[in-house]
């Protein structure tokens, strides 16, 4: 889990939902609120575990170009 999330911040998780569908922001919050692991979420969606991993990273990247959230370079 990521601290970029800040899972206990229910802002971040309303935005989250707003930009992805509700598939990617399930996966993101199974991997990330619920520390489910790739395995847990494709028997809980119904995909591959492979699956899972490409859309927990296409969630990913298409978080980091809407949301301005720093990266750990911009901490310095």
């Amino acid at each position: 889990p990521s601290a970029h999330l800040e899972p206990a911040n229910e802002d971040y998780w309303r935005l989250i939902r707003a930009i992805l569908t509700s598939r990617l922001a399930d996966i993101v919050e199974r991997y990330y609120r619920s520390d489910q692991t790739l395995k847990e979420i494709a028997r809980a969606t119904g995909c591959s575990e492979s699956r899972a991993c490409q859309l927990l990273a296409k969630a990913i990247a298409r978080l980091r170009k809407e949301l301005p959230i720093a990266t750990r370079e911009d901490r310095g």
